[in-house]
């Protein structure tokens, strides 16, 4: 049986920082999560593959990190 878990999607690695307050939330709720570095745009595909491969295995929340540009 697959656990649930929460997956979050980022650009690259240096992205990590602006989500490590979020990480460290769902480690004290003891929420299982799992970082992929990956590009809706850079990446499509490898992108398409990590959802699918992450739906059948119990994730049950994603979560894109994306740029907050100016406006």
């Amino acid at each position: 049986m697959n656990h649930p878990f929460v997956a979050v999607l980022m650009g690259s690695d240096s992205d990590l920082a602006t989500v490590q307050e979020t990480l460290d939330v769902l480690d004290r709720l003891q929420i299982p999560w799992q970082v992929k570095i990956t590009s809706a745009h850079r990446t499509p595909n490898e992108t398409r593959e990590f959802i699918a491969t992450a739906e059948s295995s119990g994730c049950a929340v994603f979560s894109p990190l994306r740029a907050l540009l100016p406006t």
